[in-house]
């Protein structure tokens, strides 16, 4: 009987762990934010059909570089000798000058592709999502905030 309780209730969390707050699966998400950005930078479905997939594997190289970043930061907080700490640091920068370097082509592809007022428009859609993520994460809206707040405790009293 335990078994099964435990069983719904990882089942019933990972499910809602797949929606965001709105109740919207992560595809759904990126099917509404496909047509928000179609609609707001006029794009013909011959234009979509050529620009989804550089944007979709600029998006998945932005996101794996991120997860180096992570682990080779985690790196760091593990090192246990300077040599070690080093070693992560450079790798964890290398990882960063990479990942610019990916937005420099990605943005260089929308201006080919797009020209200027698009790409630029491009860039105004990124960064209202980059604001708009950034008040959900304030608002308590975030899977990481608990541990934020966590941390923000022990911190106040001395542990």
């Amino acid at each position: 009987m335990n078994r099964l309780l435990i069983f719904i209730a990882l089942a019933f969390s990972i499910n809602s762990y797949a929606q965001n707050n709105d109740g919207l699966k992560p595809d759904d998400v990126e099917a509404k934010r496909q047509e928000h950005y179609t609609k707001e930078l006029a794009l013909t479905p011959e234009e979509g059909a050529k620009f989804w997939p550089f944007t979709q594997s600029y998006e998945q190289q932005r996101a794996q570089s991120k997860q180096k970043i992570k682990l080779a930061q985690e790196n760091m907080r593990k090192a246990k000798t300077q040599k070690d700490f080093v070693k992560a640091l450079e790798e964890s920068d290398a990882e960063k000058i990479a990942m610019i370097k990916n937005r420099q082509l990605y943005i260089k592809n929308c201006y080919d592709f797009l020209g200027q007022d698009r790409t630029l428009k491009v860039l105004q859609l990124e960064k209202k999502a980059g604001r708009m993520k950034k008040e959900r994460n304030e608002n308590g809206d975030s899977d990481h905030r608990p541990h934020k707040k966590r941390n923000r405790r022990h911190q106040k009293s001395g542990k």
